[in-house]
């Protein structure tokens, strides 16, 4: 379990195992959610998408953000909790 400013989320930061990572630490003013490029990692292809694709289901998100309607369109916003869509 990774605690960043209260916000906890469950996996491994990428590279890492949950064995060997340290603590998160984010530069001031960090915030865990933001506009990205296409093409990378995205709402569009995370697993907490809602079926509508206008909604996020990762509770901590959804505490971050004061709800759970994305702030963009799917395919150009990320955010911190974000975890890959399952093959």
């Amino acid at each position: 379990m990774i605690d960043v400013d209260g916000f906890k989320t469950s996996g491994p930061i990428q590279g890492s195992t949950p064995s060997t990572h340290g603590p998160v630490t984010l530069p001031k003013g960090h915030q865990p959610g933001m506009r990205v490029p296409k093409g990378g990692s995205m709402c569009a292809n995370c697993r907490f998408l809602a079926k509508d694709r206008k909604n996020c289901m990762e509770p901590n998100f959804i505490k971050w953000n004061k709800g759970s309607l994305i702030p963009g369109p799917v395919d150009e916003y990320c955010s911190d909790f974000y975890m890959p869509r399952g093959k």
